[in-house]
């Protein structure tokens, strides 16, 4: 029963001769509660056709050299290829060139209407794969007005990576009920400081907000006990949702 139960983790596990399996792929996991519905918001897989010049619908890819491109700018690459030959489907990547253009580099998603919506959540998976200490930029941020500024970083893999590919659940504290939301992958610097960083299955999901949520914050009177009798007891109440109580 896992109502309530902090800490919740799933594990896949194979014991056992390997050579008695062809294969095993887990992708796309979500977990939600009964009482807790969301609602997708914006969705990308990347298995369809597309380059550096040419991205998917609505996205955008900036890099320094626009009638040029190759492995050091974010491009489309086939499922399973190497490093993260594990993976069975297309992922946009960026990696490391003998002849690179000059940084930055970054993919940006299109608007994602969030308006009406609170605790906007983007999962992703991630294979980010660095070579050296030397300073970079690379990071995954966002953008509440339309990709005017981008004040908010969600995930800096210079400092926060692992060695292997990851599930990513991060929050995006400050888009509630924004409706351009853009979300941006940037690496800045010296190409050859990372091997590889690639990611997948861009989901953005939230949960509705309704036009009056109120509930009690806390008790301003009495503060404690206060002995049998007539008293006017007080009370501070908080609107979560969108409309402004009058």
């Amino acid at each position: 029963n896992a109502m309530d139960a902090p800490g919740l983790q799933f594990a896949w596990v194979f014991y056992g001769d390997l050579n008695n399996i062809a294969n095993w792929f887990v992708d796309d996991v979500i977990v939600t509660g009964e009482h807790h519905p969301y609602t997708v918001l914006f969705y990308e897989d990347f298995d369809t056709t597309w380059s550096t010049n040419n991205p998917p619908t609505g996205w955008r890819i900036f890099h320094t050299a626009p009638g040029d491109s190759g492995r050091d700018d974010w491009h489309r690459e086939n499922a399973n290829a190497s490093p993260w030959d594990s993976h069975p489907s297309p992922f946009p990547a960026i990696a490391t060139s003998l002849t690179p253009d000059l940084p930055p580099d970054s993919m940006i998603s299109p608007a994602i209407n969030c308006t009406g919506f609170r605790n906007i959540t983007l999962t992703c998976s991630t294979l980010f794969y660095y070579f050296s200490s030397q300073p970079y930029t690379a990071q995954l941020v966002y953008s509440t007005d339309n990709g005017a500024t981008w004040p908010d970083t969600l995930h800096n893999y210079q400092i926060n990576h692992e060695t292997g590919p990851i599930w990513e659940y991060l929050h995006l504290d400050h888009a509630k009920g924004k409706s351009q939301v853009r979300l941006a992958w940037v690496y800045d610097g010296d190409i050859s400081y990372i091997n590889w960083w690639s990611f997948d299955d861009v989901l953005v999901i939230g949960d509705s907000s309704p036009a009056y949520d109120v509930a009690c914050e806390s008790i301003a009177w009495p503060i404690d006990r206060v002995p049998p009798g007539a008293f006017q007891p007080s009370a501070v109440f908080r609107n979560g949702g969108d409309s402004t109580l009058v």
